[in-house]
């Protein structure tokens, strides 16, 4: 009877890897379509941040030193609030 609950055990966990590597699969291809420029775009336009038409330029920089200065005073300003909303904190 132990064996047969160990089994059932093993076919219930055996489904569940199963699912959730079918879940990974499907978040790595979100993670790459909103890699994509298109993407990027359409939230901006979804956002305001860019108008229909409009050019979109993005820019990486290295992580804020402790000597950059802040604009606005400590306030986040606009593009750097747009860049951690797509980017995040790295």
């Amino acid at each position: 009877m132990q064996a047969n609950a160990l089994e059932r055990a093993k076919g219930v966990l055996s489904d569940e890897i199963t699912a959730e590597q079918a879940r990974n699969v499907q978040l790595e291809a979100s993670i790459a379509q909103k890699k994509t420029t298109d993407y990027l775009i359409q939230k901006a336009q979804d956002y305001d941040f860019v108008k229909q038409g409009e050019g979109l330029i993005a820019v990486e920089r290295s992580a804020p030193s402790a000597s950059a200065p802040h604009a606005e005073g400590g306030r986040a300003s606009r593009v750097s609030r747009w860049i951690q909303l797509f980017f995040g904190t790295r």
